[in-house]
C-alpha cells in the first residue's frame, strides 16, 4: 500500500509548493513550532529511493551517520545488549589539556553550566589532583560517568535521566523537558497513541501491536572544538496494517552545549519502491532561554536546520548506495 505524498503533507499542514518540492527530490526544510523556552527546532521532508523496510534498518544501525556528519569523531552501537565504553576519549587534540583541567575541576566549580554533570558526577571528580590530573583518569571517570547514565534511563527511562547541577546550587532536569516536548507531539499521539505513550513510558507500556525494534549508542562529537559526549536510543514502530513507520532518537544524555536532543519521525511508502520520510528535529540549549530567547530561538533554529538539511542530504544520498 502506497500513499500520495501531497496527501501526507497537507495531513502535517504543508501545502502543495512543498509537495513539488519533495517530489523533485529536493530535501525541503520546514519551520517548526519550538515546544519549551530552551528549544531549537526544525523540520524535514524528502524522497529516499529505498522502501521503509531498507530505511527501518538504516536508521536503526546508522550505519551512515559517521560518513553524513563531520561532526563526528567516534560512534559505538551497542552489540548483543551490551553497549562498550571503552574507547571513550578526550580529543581533538589541541583541546585535551582544557578539558581535563575543567573536568578535574567540576566538583569544586559551583555547577559550572559548560559541563552537564550532577551533584553526585561531580564528586566523582574530586579525587583528582586539580594541578596534576591526566587524561588517562579523565577519561575512566567519564566511562563511569556514562555507564551509569545509560543503566539508569534503560531501567527508569525519562525518570532516570539525572539533573544537571547549574550555577548557584540550581539544577536542570532534562528527563522533565524531553516529557514536557513529546507530550505536545499532538500529531503523533494521534497517528500512533501506542506508539508515543511508549516514548513517554519507556521501558514500560511497550506497544501490544504493530513491530518495534531499539537500538543504543553513544557518539564523541567535536562540538567548538571540544569532546561532546551523547547517549542515544533508538526506537522504531512499523504499524503493518496502516502500512507506516514511526521513529523517535532521543540524545537522553549530552556531556556539553546542548541538555538534549530529540527527533520524531515517519516514513511513508510511496510509488516506484521509495520512501517519502519526514522528522522533526528539536535540540534543548541554555543559550536561547531568558532575555531575547525569541530572536535568539528564530537566528539558532535557523542555522540548525542549514546544518542538519545539508547532513541529510548527504545521509540520503549514502543511504541509496546499496
Amino acid at each position: 500500500m502506497t500513499v500520495a505524498v501531497e496527501e501526507v503533507l497537507a495531513m502535517a499542514g504543508y501545502g502543495k509548493d512543498a509537495a513539488a518540492k519533495v517530489k523533485n527530490h529536493e530535501v525541503v526544510h520546514f519551520n517548526v513550532d519550538t515546544l519549551t523556552t530552551r528549544e531549537l527546532a526544525a523540520g524535514f521532508a524528502m524522497l529516499v529511493k529505498r522502501t521503509p523496510e531498507d530505511l527501518d534498518e538504516v536508521f536503526l544501525m546508522s550505519d551512515k551517520k559517521e560518513e553524513s556528519d563531520d561532526s563526528i569523531q567516534y560512534m559505538e552501537r551497542m552489540v548483543d545488549g551490551t553497549l562498550d565504553f571503552s574507547k571513550v576519549e578526550l580529543m581533538p587534540a589541541k583541546s585535551v589539556k582544557d578539558s581535563v583541567k575543567q573536568y578535574a575541576n567540576a566538583a569544586t566549580s559551583h555547577g559550572s553550566d559548560d559541563l552537564n554533570l550532577s551533584q553526585e558526577e561531580r564528586a566523582m571528580f574530586a579525587g583528582l589532583d586539580k594541578k596534576n590530573a591526566t587524561k588517562e583518569q579523565v577519561e575512566e571517570i567519564l566511562k563511569k560517568v556514562l555507564a551509569k547514565r545509560l543503566q539508569d534511563y534503560q531501567q527508569k527511562g525519562l525518570e532516570g535521566v539525572g539533573a544537571y547541577q547549574r550555577k548557584s546550587n540550581k539544577s536542570f532536569e532534562p528527563g522533565a523537558e524531553l516529557r514536557e516536548k513529546t507530550e505536545k507531539l499532538a500529531m503523533a499521539k494521534k497517528v500512533a497513541p501506542e506508539f508515543m505513550k511508549y516514548s513517554l513510558d519507556y521501558p514500560n507500556n511497550k506497544p501490544t501491536t504493530g513491530e518495534v525494534k531499539e537500538a543504543y549508542g553513544w557518539i564523541n562529537f567535536n562540538i567548538d572544538d571540544k569532546p561532546t559526549f551523547s547517549i542515544f536510543h533508538k526506537v522504531s514502530y512499523h504499524d503493518a496494517e496502516k502500512g507506516f513507520y514511526l521513529m523517535f532518537h532521543r540524545h537522553f544524555y549530552v556531556s556539553r552545549g546542548h541538555n538534549s536532543v530529540q527527533a520524531v519521525g515517519a516514513c511513508f511508502p510511496v510509488e516506484n519502491e521509495e520512501s517519502l520520510v519526514m522528522l522533526a528535529s528539536r535540540t534543548s540549549t541554555d543559550l536561547v532561554a531568558g532575555f531575547g530567547g525569541s530572536a535568539k530561538k528564530a537566528l539558532g533554529s535557523r542555522i540548525m536546520g542549514g546544518k542538519l538539511k545539508a547532513n541529510f542530504e548527504k545521509y540520503r544520498t549514502l543511504s541509496e548506495k546499496k
